[in-house]
């Protein structure tokens, strides 16, 4: 990665630890939501992917699969206002 990009996703990495994640052992964040759902932002080349892995399925039956990607985000479009990720609206 360029020295751009690597500030980006130390700055990101900033935000979201502020907001309780933490890194997880290949540098993913983490954070168990409180109906026991993880939420993930998995740090890539030049994208980072936001995943959610549920406890449950629609159907109240135990989760069998993996992550479930529910956006996509280029660093170019990421942007850090107030404290928050600002990419289209802030999260």
């Amino acid at each position: 990665m360029s020295k751009k990009i690597d500030a980006k996703v130390e700055a990101v990495k900033n935000v979201l630890r502020n907001h309780g994640y933490n890194s997880d052992r290949h540098g993913n964040m983490i954070k168990v939501l409180t109906n026991g759902d993880i939420r993930r932002y998995k740090f890539q080349d030049i994208s980072v992917r936001k995943e959610l892995k549920p406890v449950k399925n629609s159907l109240g039956e135990k989760w069998v699969h993996g992550w479930i990607r529910t956006r996509s985000y280029y660093y170019k479009d990421v942007e850090i206002k107030d404290g928050k990720l600002s990419i289209g609206k802030v999260i």
